[in-house]
């Protein structure tokens, strides 16, 4: 099952599932981000593998396809705007393990729990992400604030989702909702916009954006280290 988390729902998501139309498994959109706060996942794309017996045997960690592209790059037209030149270029030093998940979980669609990348209950604890007071205030806020933007509107919902964002700094999910919804574009391209808008840059009501934190903290940090 693929899950896409977009406040939005369905519109919102729409360009996702359209990559979608033709698969048969499950694609459902998760308007509550009930999945996130269920299994920890902080970023996309995150997996956690879960057998029959609905007992986990992966925690939450980056999920790769191998679609053949990994290590390249597509040659971006000369016209695009400086910020995706500055995202494209951030994206670029990102380290993510990505070449061995799709076969690891071929192994385990083949053996199930006699794969070699199933864990034991004890190793899936020890890896799972801890959940302190902090996070767990982080997640409160960030669901009233999906509240208030459905109900409200934007403005309304900003000082929660700073404030989640604050509790819960390592958490790119919570801030990726946010930018995203606070980038005013328009078209496609807004979705993944994730930071100011030229021209109204002081409008802009976060205090980090997607480049700007990306940076501050290491691409080498922006996905967790996989479970070998």
């Amino acid at each position: 099952m693929t899950v896409c988390l977009d406040v939005a729902g369905r519109p919102g998501a729409r360009p996702d599932l359209a990559a979608v139309d033709e698969v048969t498994h499950h694609a459902v959109v998760d308007q509550a981000h009930t999945v996130d706060a269920a299994f920890g996942i902080t970023n996309v794309p995150m997996a956690v593998w879960i057998d029959e017996d609905l007992r986990i045997v992966r925690p939450t960690e980056a999920a790769w396809p191998d679609d053949g592209s990994t290590g390249r790059r597509p040659q971006l037209p000369d016209d695009i705007p400086d910020r995706l030149v500055e995202m494209g270029a951030a994206a670029a030093k990102i380290v993510a393990d990505r070449g061995w998940y799709a076969e690891a979980l071929r192994d385990w669609a083949a053996n199930g729990a006699a794969s070699e990348f199933v864990l034991d209950e004890e190793a899936v604890v020890a890896n799972s992400m801890p959940r302190g007071g902090d996070e767990a205030r982080a997640a409160a806020a960030f669901e009233l604030g999906q509240h208030l933007h459905r109900t409200v509107g934007q403005e309304a919902a900003v000082p929660h989702f700073r404030e989640a964002h604050r509790l819960d700094p390592s958490n790119w999910t919570y801030k990726r909702q946010a930018w995203e919804l606070a980038s005013r574009v328009g078209g496609p391209m807004s979705r993944f916009w994730q930071g100011p808008v030229p021209g109204a840059e002081d409008e802009w009501p976060y205090e980090g954006d997607w480049v700007s934190d990306i940076n501050e903290s290491g691409p080498e940090n922006y996905y967790p280290p996989a479970v070998r």
